[in-house]
Order: C-alpha cells, then structure tokens, then sequence
C-alpha cells in the first residue's frame, strides 16, 4: 500500500469514529508523533503513583530487602 492510499484510507476511516474515540486516535498519534523526544523518565516521574513506586522499590533496594534477577523464580 502506498503512502497516499494509506493517507486517503485513514482520512476516509476517521469519520466512522465518535468524538470521544476520535480523541484518543488524536492523543495516540501525537504521542507517536512525540515520542522520540519524551524521556521515558520523565514521563514516569510525572506520575504521582509511579513515582511512589520507584521510591519505594528505591528504598528497599537501600535497605536490602530486595532479590537478585537469577534468584526470582
């Protein structure tokens, strides 16, 4: 498929979807359109939850109450 036929196929397809799904079709290609230039770090900093996590699995690393790779099963 070329270039065009897919540009044509896309621009066509995206009046079958609702407002609300077309949003998110929106928001996903940004993000693609993006991601190359997002730190993943920052990306999950920016999270309170996942921030929380890496600190807590931070402190217990610190603390030694974590499991080397080759001993989890």
């Amino acid at each position: 498929m070329t270039r065009t036929s897919m540009i044509k196929q896309i621009t066509s397809d995206v009046n079958y979807f609702n407002d609300e799904k077309l949003k998110s079709i929106f928001d996903y290609i940004s993000y693609l359109k993006n991601r190359d230039s997002i730190d993943p770090t920052d990306e999950i900093l920016s999270s309170d939850e996942d921030y929380l996590k890496v600190h807590e699995g931070l402190s217990e690393a610190n603390e030694g109450k974590t499991s080397a790779w080759d001993e989890v099963k």
